[in-house]
């Protein structure tokens, strides 16, 4: 969610709404979360939002360790919204 909100920037209201998580193996050392959002996943958002004003997207998220061995599997849903039309609908 955080990186969404700098990338996206400040015309745009981003939540995370939702996880799934499925865990492949118990985790006993460091583990990174590994997100790609690619500027194809970026063009999506753009143009749903601007259908639609508001737009949720699952995106993947794994969480593994520097050798690359997956510990667990997340879906996020992240909500994303046009700022101007998120504030009309809080009043």
């Amino acid at each position: 969610m955080i990186q969404l909100m700098k990338i996206l920037g400040k015309e745009y209201v981003v939540w995370d709404k939702s996880a799934q998580i499925k865990f492949k193996r118990p985790i006993k050392k460091t583990v990174y979360a590994r997100f790609l959002i690619t500027d194809e996943i970026l063009d999506e958002i753009k143009e749903k939002v601007k259908q639609n004003n508001s737009y949720d997207i699952v995106l993947p998220v794994q969480f593994q360790d520097k050798e690359e061995v997956i510990y667990a599997e997340i879906l996020k849903t992240i909500y994303i919204a046009d700022k101007t039309y998120y504030k009309s609908r809080k009043r």
